[in-house]
């Protein structure tokens, strides 16, 4: 600092070089996303949710408009799942289900 010749304190900041730090680069945190796979107890196609039993326990989802639906390996809508099909959920960390596969239990019959 140092005075002017008005007696005001003037700042003069250090214009000299500054060294820059190397920009650390963090690695992005990727969900880890789980699986389950069980039959389907219960669809309520109005709160779009879905109950699955796995294991012997009951899973209750809710289904976002982003969820991915798919019924014998071909994009589905949510009405194509039923009661006592085979389904396999996909699900983050935070249970958001991120995909749902289900499957005709019995295949059809050929010509």
């Amino acid at each position: 600092m140092r005075w002017s010749e008005t007696g005001e304190n003037i700042a003069v900041l250090d214009a000299g070089p500054t060294t820059q730090r190397p920009k650390v680069e963090r690695p992005v945190a990727t969900p880890r996303l789980k699986t389950l796979q069980g039959r389907i107890q219960r669809v309520n196609y109005r709160a779009f949710e879905l109950t699955a039993v796995a294991d012997g326990t009951v899973y209750h989802f809710v289904l976002n408009s982003g969820c991915e639906m798919w019924f014998n390996d071909a994009p589905a809508i949510l009405r194509c799942f039923h009661p006592l099909d085979p389904i396999t959920v996909v699900f983050d960390e935070e249970d958001r289900v991120k995909a749902i596969h289900s499957w005709d239990p019995v295949p059809a019959a050929s010509h």
